[in-house]
């Protein structure tokens, strides 16, 4: 693993500012997660080394990362909650043969991600109920 010698500002749900171990997702990824998910590649898995050509991973990996560094600074159960919670959750998505990775199980194929897209239609005016304007309303109707 790279010496990350410099914290990086972020700030946590909560409003309050903490300092990051690794700069970015790209850091994290390579120099953390690549080296530490030590599962034996199976038939019923696919990994894409161009997984930031992908964006469910991406998104994926920004969650994973972003948990990972709150984790990190819970002295308790934090990392062992993450890698229950987090990593074994979401790693058997990301490489599961119909996950997001599917197209690319003989290298990256650059027309997956346009196979994989839902599509959807916006739904009729005032299909939904509009959101109660009052601020002190808590009920929806």
């Amino acid at each position: 693993m790279t010496d990350h010698d410099t914290d990086h500002d972020t700030e946590a749900d909560s409003g309050t500012s903490f300092q990051t171990y690794f700069p970015d997702l790209s850091t994290w990824v390579t120099d953390w997660l690549l080296l530490v998910w030590q599962h034996r590649q199976t038939p019923s898995q696919v990994w894409c080394p161009q997984w930031w050509q992908h964006t469910e991973v991406i998104s994926r990996f920004e969650g994973m990362w972003r948990s990972w560094e709150l984790a990190r600074l819970d002295n308790a159960a934090g990392m062992a909650a993450w890698w229950r919670d987090v990593a074994d959750h979401h790693m058997p998505v990301i490489t599961d043969t119909d996950g997001p990775f599917h197209h690319c199980r003989t290298g990256h194929n650059k027309d997956s991600a346009t196979k994989l897209l839902l599509t959807g239609e916006p739904p009729p005016p005032g299909w939904f109920a509009p959101e109660p304007t009052s601020a002190s309303s808590d009920t929806w109707t």
